[in-house]
């Protein structure tokens, strides 16, 4: 039996460890560790709630859009506030414009480098070093045109990029973290001109997808890598909060939808009471199994049995046992109804595809709606007064999956509490007191290694789930101290 350490995991925002048992072949065992402490609870107490989509975007520079919205989703709820038409279309263009640019991001520049030679594209020896050099060799089966094919849409996806993210900084001032996501809608006021350029990026992003996204994926795993299509199932349970409010802003019409897939079928209601976070296995002290919005954030790197920064999130499925569920485009796929109810490591992939069509369809009928429903000079936020003492959440999708946002207040209307629910802590949790693993953890079992000192079959499952840690944790302790060394092949 080896032991394997991949230590940082290359090609993931923030830092990763992930520890492998490999035994005849396959991975029988496996923890995953972030390594750094996430401190946004505690330091954005005392702030002005108003304050709070702006602090908590830097949560992530990746997907800061999505905890402004989760921020004032929060505070809006507290003030029992809806936004106006044009807030709530303003913050779609923005968070789906985000959606676009890290779908991209993803797939062709921190995902394919598992799958493809880069250098063998790109001329061979000339790119054996820095960036386009692969962390592992072994199993890359794509050669020839094919190969030559995915090197120009890795460059064709920084262009879209860049697009998706002008699209964004048209209505945000800037990207990433945008100025203009305020509690009431936003505080943009677009000229015509502005919707004219955004709906022309957005449709050589749709473009792209289409002719590009969406073909390279099929060709990806349907031809050359069809064996993922039954690698790194995890649990098998999906969760979607929803997003993108459209109508009367009522979660009941959002585009993507809000509900769970209980390994058997889809159940339209997910109800955020049923959430508790386990931290047997994480760096905390206090009490377990509480909700969010009773949740505390008492680090402690001391901790015997600890061996992650990350909690443990659980779905109580029936309201009493708790579950593990996956977070993420797949999961909000299936919920939707636009992705069959399959879990795998190419199904986590190609699932990507079929949101970014949506999202970009999505956008380009919330320009029309601005444009010609409610008309770009509407109204475009509802000023308030900050309730005191007061609770409020907010529930959103980030790209990588389900983000909540608990918040209250105190009697000087100043944030008293603060908890926020990551993706990456769905799904790269470590166990909970019962000893069941996190769902990357289980989707790791039984993935077969050529190479136990080269473990890239386990790169394609962790990065299919495009973890986040730089969400997940934020501050380290330096206390001067080395703790250990690994070197990683």
């Amino acid at each position: 039996m080896a032991t394997t350490i991949v230590d940082p995991l290359p090609r993931v925002e923030g830092h990763l460890k992930v520890t492998l048992q490999i035994d005849s072949g396959q991975i029988t065992d496996a923890w995953i560790a972030g390594n750094l402490y996430r401190g946004f609870e505690n330091f954005i107490n005392g702030q002005s709630p108003l304050d709070a989509p702006l602090i908590t975007q830097r949560v992530c520079g990746v997907c800061p859009t999505a905890h402004a919205v989760a921020a004032v989703l929060a505070i809006d709820d507290a003030a029992n506030v809806q936004p106006t038409h044009n807030g709530r279309l303003m913050r779609n263009l923005i968070n789906g414009a985000e959606f676009l640019h890290s779908h991209f991001l993803h797939t062709y520049h921190l995902a394919l480098q598992d799958y493809i030679d880069m250098t063998a594209a790109l001329g061979g020896s000339t790119f054996n070093q820095g960036p386009w050099a692969p962390v592992y060799g072994g199993d890359r089966r794509i050669t020839g045109t094919d190969l030559d094919r995915f090197a120009n849409s890795y460059v064709t996806a920084l262009r879209m990029r860049k697009d998706a993210h002008s699209v964004g900084a048209l209505l945000a001032g800037k990207q990433p973290h945008g100025a203009s996501i305020i509690g009431g809608g936003c505080s943009a006021t677009p000229a015509a001109s502005d919707i004219t350029q955004m709906r022309a990026l957005t449709q050589q992003i749709k473009d792209f997808i289409e002719n590009s996204y969406i073909p390279d994926l099929d060709l990806l795993f349907n031809t050359y890598y069809p064996d993922y299509f039954s690698i790194g199932v995890g649990s098998g349970r999906l969760l979607s909060y929803g997003a993108f409010r459209q109508n009367t802003g009522s979660t009941n019409s959002m585009l993507i939808k809000r509900g769970v897939y209980d390994g058997s079928s889809v159940i339209d209601i997910m109800d955020h009471n049923n959430i508790v976070e386990d931290i047997s296995s994480g760096w905390y002290l206090g009490s377990d199994n509480l909700h969010p919005a009773a949740g505390e954030t008492n680090p402690d790197p001391a901790k015997a049995g600890g061996y992650s920064w990350l909690k443990a999130p659980r779905y109580k499925t029936d309201g009493i046992l708790k579950d593990v569920y996956e977070v993420g485009p797949l999961a909000r796929m299936v919920v939707t109804g636009d992705y069959p109810a399959q879990v795998s490591v190419a199904d986590r992939e190609i699932s990507r595809t079929v949101e970014a069509l949506k999202i970009a369809n999505g956008m380009l009928a919330w320009l029309d709606e601005m444009e010609n429903v409610h008309g770009i000079s509407s109204p475009s936020y509802v000023p308030y007064e900050v309730p005191a003492s007061t609770t409020g959440v907010g529930l959103t999708e980030a790209i990588r999956g389900a983000l909540g946002h608990w918040v209250e207040y105190d009697a000087d209307t100043k944030i008293s509490h603060y908890q926020i629910i990551t993706p990456t802590c769905w799904n790269a949790s470590p166990r909970d007191a019962g000893g069941i693993m996190g769902t990357i953890e289980q989707a790791l079992i039984g993935t077969p290694i050529l190479n136990a000192g080269q473990p890239v079959e386990a790169l394609r499952v962790i990065h299919s789930y495009d973890p986040c840690l730089a969400c997940a944790v934020h501050v380290i302790r330096d206390d001067g101290k080395t703790i250990k060394n690994f070197i990683v092949g």
